[in-house]
Formats: C-alpha cells, structure tokens, sequence
C-alpha cells in the first residue's frame, strides 16, 4: 500500500512539474484597436488544431479588410523543429495608418537555430518591418513586448523578400517562437506578405547526413561495377 502510494505521489509531483503549453495565438493592432485569436476560439475561423485564421475590420479605423492566418505544430513542423507560417493581406481605405501582427507559440526545443523568410509586396509608400523572437521563459508574447529578439528587417517599395538566420542555443528549452509584422501606410494601399519561421538541424547533423548520402552512392557504384 505504502508503495502505491508513493508510485501515485510521485506522478502527481511528476504532472505538476510538467509546462503548460499556451494555445497558439494572433494578436492584430492598431494602435486604437486591437484583437487576441487563440487557436478555437470563437474568433478562428479555421476549425484545424495548430491554424488560426481571422477576417474583419479592426474598428473604424483604416485598416477595414484583413485576412490573416498562422500554422504552427502539428500542422507545420514539430516541438523539436518548430515551422510557423504568418500570411495575411491588409487594406486600409482611408488615410495614413500603422498595423502591428504578431504569431506566437511556445513548447519548442532543443533546436539549434531558426531560419526567418519573409516576401510580398507593399502598398505604394508603405514600408514593413519583419521581426522574430524567442522567449527563453517559454512564455508567449502577444501583447506585451517581445524579449529575446532573433532577427529584424526593414522593407520598402512594392516587391520585397528577404532571409536571416539566428541561433537559438542560448534559450534552453523549452521556449516559445513569435513572429511580429509591423505595417505602415501612408494612405490608401494593400500590403499582402507570407513570413516562415522554421527551425533548422546543427551544421554537425548536416555534414553527417551528407556523408551517409555520399556513402550509400559510393556502396552502390561499388554494387554496379
């Protein structure tokens, strides 16, 4: 009896030691307005676990069509290897305004660097302004600042796209991953934009993966001569 007890007790410690993972969400602002979307909630209108989606106004400013969307795990990538996906396409109808969206998720880890990817095009006289960061207390950051900055880029003119690496080594694990767009239009324009956030494997891991290919191909000429 003794012994069942402590196995349960053990468990129990076992279960609250656990992180609670947060559920994935989507944060729009601008700067009067703003909007949370957590994954299922009544304001996603995508039923898939791992994908929200939002559509609407934000207020009665100018930002009166958006249609965003993000994809995490399990749709896009795993805990190991994280892959967020933020799209959306944003019009404002009247006079000059700033949009800010951010795509956050947590749990990730251990993985030893990330690869940010980011293109589209911009209304005419806008710029955009891509940021990605990690949170080394797991934590997600929707409407509060961002700690842990990873990469940042400037954008302006119509057609843009860009790449950057950074390492994650130092965040431990786990750790959450959020991607941050901020819009900026000096009147009447579209922006429209697909940002990628995906871990990638250690150089190390690489090598070794080129080296088992490189043998398989030498093992089967040997195989064929």
């Amino acid at each position: 009896m003794r012994r069942w007890m402590t196995v349960l007790l053990v468990a129990a410690l076992g279960a609250l030691a656990r992180p609670v993972l947060a559920v994935p969400t989507l944060y729009l602002d601008d700067g009067s307005t703003s909007v949370t979307i957590t994954d299922g909630s009544a304001l996603d209108l995508n039923p898939a676990v791992g994908v929200v989606t939002f559509l609407g106004p934000l207020g009665i400013g100018p930002w009166a069509i958006n249609v965003t969307t993000g994809i995490t795990n399990p749709v896009l990538g795993s805990d190991a290897f994280p892959h967020l996906d933020l799209s959306s396409v944003n019009i404002t109808t009247t006079g000059p305004g700033s949009l800010t969206i951010r795509w956050s998720d947590d749990g990730f880890g251990p993985t030893p660097g990330v690869l940010a990817a980011v293109g589209g095009t911009i209304g005419f006289g806008g710029s955009l302004v891509y940021s990605t960061y990690g949170d080394a207390t797991n934590t997600l950051c929707v409407a509060g600042l961002c700690p842990g900055l990873l990469t940042s880029s400037l954008f302006a003119g119509l057609a843009f796209s860009g790449t950057a690496g950074a390492s994650v080594f130092g965040l431990g694990s786990p750790y959450s991953l959020t991607q941050e767009v901020v819009i900026t239009h000096t009147g009447v324009g579209a922006t429209s934009f697909d940002a990628s956030l995906e871990g990638v494997p250690e150089p190390g891991t690489l090598l070794l993966l080129g080296s088992g290919l490189t043998g398989l191909a030498l093992r089967r000429r040997q195989r064929n001569s």
